[in-house]
C-alpha cells in the first residue's frame, strides 16, 4: 500500500510538472501587460513571478492549515468560478443570448437567423434571471456565483466521505486533464455544462441512496446539456441497474432517455437550425469536402480532432492541440493500470465506463475521417474519468506542496484577472468609437481573436455579431467563421452591400473607402509611440508605424 501511494504521488507530480510548466510560460508573458511596461527582461519578469508565487504560497499554506477541515476550503475554487474579469467564449454564447432575450423576448438575429440553443433549461432560467440586471457584466458575475454554489453543493454531496482538500485538488487536476484532452472542463465560469455536471453528480448521489428523485435530476442534467447526460450519466444508470438486475430501473431510464431525445429532436426541427444536423452531416462544401469534416478540422479541432489526415485521407499524426493531452492521458492510464488490480474505488463503474467510452472515441476519431460522428463531442467523458480517478485513489500530498501548486494557479488567475480588469478600464476610453458609429441595426463582423475585447459591449447594447446565438454547426456557420479569419480581402464584398456593417479587423483590408480609424489595443507602455490610448490613420504618412498585432482597424459602410 505504501509503495502504491508513492507511485501515485510520483505520477501526479509528473502530471503537475508538465502542465504547470505550460502555465508559468503564459504567466511570464502576462507580466508585461500587468506591470504597465515597467518590467523588461526575461529575468526581471521571472523574478517578479517567483516573488509573487512565494507570497501566494505562504498565504495559501496558512489558509489551508486553518480551514482544511471546514467548508471554507471550497474558496480555493475561486479562480475557476471567476476565471477572468470579462466574460468570454461559451459564456457569451449562452449568457449573452439570455441577456439579450431578457431585454427583448422577441429578439431575433437578422444575420444569423433563428436563435438556437440546445441548453434549453439553462436559457429559460437565465433569460428570466437577467431581468433583474441592467448591466451585463454584473449578470455574468452573479451567474458565476450561482453556478459555483450549485457545483460546490453537488460535489460535496457525492464526495462527502472524502477529504475536502483532496476533492478540491482533484477538481483542478481533472480540469487540467480535460482541457488538454478534448477542451472540456468541470468548472470554468457560468457554463451550462457545469450545471449539467452538478445535476449529474446529484443524480448519481441520489441513485446510490436509492432515492426516486434521481430520475428527475437526470432529466434536468439532459435539459442543461444533452452530451453530459447521454455520454456520462445514462451509461452509468443503465449498466449499474442492468448489473444489479434491477430491470424496472433500467426500463425507466430508457424511457427517460427516449423522451429527452424525442423532445430535442422535435423541438430543434421546429427551430430549423441545428435541427438540420443530420442533413448537414451529409452536406459537402463547394470543394467537395464534408461540412462535418470542415467543422472538425477548422472550427473545433481542440474538442473533437485528435488525429490529422491529409487530403487523400492518410494519417499524418496527432493534432497539435492534443500533444499535451495525450501525454496527460498516458499518465492517467499508468495511474489506472497500476491501481487496477487492487482498486477498491467507490465509483469503479464510472471510471471503467468512461475509460471505455474514451477508447471508443479515439477509435471512432481515427476511422471517422469525415467527422460525421466525432462532432458529437465524444471526449467529454475525460472529465468524469479524471475526476473520479483522482478522488478515489486517495493519494496524499503534503500541504506545502499543495500550497505551492495552488499558488501557481492563483498567480495565473491574478495576472489574468488584474490585466483583464486594467484592459477593460482602458477599453472604456478607447472603444467609444463603436458607440459613435453603430446602433442595434448594424451587424458586427469581428476577427475571432479580437471579439473577447468587445463582446460585453455588443451584448449590453443588443448588437448582433456572428458568435452570439449562433451554434448551428452547419455550412452557414463554417462560412461565417471562414470570413472572420481576416485577410486583406475579407468582408470588402459585404461592405458593398445594403446591409449596415461595422468590421473590426487586425489587418488592413483592401477597401480603403470604408476605413474609419485604427486604435492601439495594448494597455501599457508597449503601444504606438509610447501612447497606450492613441488612435491614428493607416493612410496618414505622418504615422509610419507598423502596428503588427497591437492595433485594430475599423471599417463601416454607413
Amino acid at each position: 500500500m505504501i509503495k502504491q501511494r508513492y507511485i501515485n504521488k510520483v505520477l501526479i507530480f509528473l502530471f503537475l510538472l508538465i502542465n504547470l510548466f505550460q502555465l508559468q510560460k503564459s504567466n511570464i508573458e502576462k507580466i508585461n501587460t500587468w506591470c504597465f511596461g515597467f518590467c523588461g527582461s526575461y529575468m526581471q519578469n521571472l523574478t517578479y513571478l517567483i516573488s509573487l508565487t512565494i507570497i501566494f504560497s505562504f498565504l495559501i499554506y496558512l489558509f489551508i492549515q486553518y480551514v482544511k477541515n471546514s467548508n471554507f476550503i471550497w474558496l480555493l475554487l475561486i479562480p475557476i468560478i471567476y476565471p477572468i474579469f470579462p466574460s468570454k467564449g461559451n459564456e457569451d454564447r449562452e449568457l449573452g443570448l439570455a441577456f439579450m432575450q431578457s431585454n427583448d423576448m422577441g429578439f431575433q438575429l437578422p444575420w444569423n437567423g433563428n436563435i438556437f440553443t440546445e441548453q434549453y433549461l439553462y436559457n429559460l432560467i437565465f433569460k428570466n434571471l437577467a431581468l433583474l440586471f441592467e448591466n451585463y457584466n454584473n449578470f455574468v458575475y452573479f451567474s458565476r456565483f450561482l453556478i459555483g454554489i450549485t457545483f460546490i453543493y453537488s460535489i460535496s454531496k457525492i464526495f462527502k466521505n472524502f477529504e475536502k482538500l483532496n476533492v478540491v485538488f482533484s477538481i483542478y487536476l481533472a480540469n487540467i486533464f480535460a482541457l488538454s484532452f478534448g477542451g472540456e472542463y468541470l468548472l470554468l465560469g457560468a457554463s451550462p455544462r457545469t450545471l449539467a455536471y452538478s445535476f449529474g453528480f446529484l443524480t448519481i448521489y441520489l441513485y446510490k441512496k436509492k432515492s426516486k428523485w434521481y430520475l428527475l435530476c437526470s432529466i434536468f442534467t439532459g435539459l442543461f446539456h444533452l452530451h453530459v447526460y447521454y455520454l456520462m450519466i445514462l451509461p452509468f444508470l443503465f449498466f449499474h441497474s442492468l448489473f444489479k438486475k434491477n430491470y424496472k430501473t433500467t426500463f425507466m431510464n430508457i424511457i427517460a432517455a427516449g423522451s429527452l431525445l424525442t423532445f430535442f429532436v422535435t423541438d430543434i426541427f421546429n427551430l430549423q437550425s441545428r435541427s438540420s444536423f443530420i442533413s448537414n452531416a451529409l452536406l459537402k462544401n463547394t470543394n467537395g469536402v464534408y461540412i462535418s469534416r470542415v467543422i472538425a478540422e477548422e472550427v473545433i479541432p481542440f474538442h473533437v480532432r485528435p488525429f490529422n489526415f491529409d487530403n487523400l485521407n492518410n494519417f499524418i499524426g496527432i493534432n497539435d492541440f492534443w500533444n499535451i493531452g495525450f501525454i496527460n492521458f498516458g499518465i492517467i492510464l499508468l495511474i489506472y493500470i497500476y491501481t487496477f488490480k487492487s482498486q477498491r474505488y467507490d465509483y469503479s463503474l464510472i471510471i471503467n465506463l468512461n475509460l471505455i467510452i474514451i477508447f471508443l472515441a479515439l477509435l471512432i476519431s481515427y476511422i471517422d475521417i469525415n467527422g460525421l460522428f466525432i462532432i458529437l463531442y465524444l471526449f467529454k467523458p475525460a472529465v468524469f474519468l479524471s475526476l473520479f480517478l483522482f478522488v478515489c485513489i486517495k493519494f496524499k500530498i503534503n500541504i506545502p506542496t499543495i500550497a505551492l501548486v495552488f499558488s501557481l494557479i492563483f498567480t495565473n488567475w491574478f495576472f489574468e484577472f488584474s490585466s483583464s480588469y486594467l484592459e477593460t478600464e482602458a477599453e472604456n476610453n478607447k472603444y467609444y468609437i463603436i458607440e459613435e458609429n453603430i446602433d442595434s441595426s448594424f451587424i458586427v463582423a469581428i476577427d475571432n481573436e479580437l471579439r473577447p475585447k468587445f463582446s460585453s459591449l455588443f451584448i449590453q447594447q443588443n448588437i448582433e455579431e456572428y458568435f452570439i446565438g449562433n451554434n448551428l454547426m452547419d455550412e452557414k456557420e463554417v462560412t461565417l467563421r471562414e470570413k472572420l479569419n481576416f485577410n486583406e480581402n475579407s468582408f470588402c464584398e459585404e461592405l458593398n452591400s445594403e446591409k449596415k456593417y461595422l468590421v473590426i479587423s487586425p489587418v488592413q483590408l483592401d477597401c480603403k473607402e470604408y476605413y474609419i480609424i485604427t486604435i492601439n489595443t495594448n494597455y501599457g507602455n508597449l503601444g504606438i509611440q509610447g501612447d497606450p490610448f492613441v488612435k491614428y490613420y493607416d493612410y496618414d504618412p505622418s504615422w509610419p508605424v507598423d502596428c503588427k498585432s497591437n492595433c485594430i482597424r475599423f471599417y463601416s459602410n454607413n
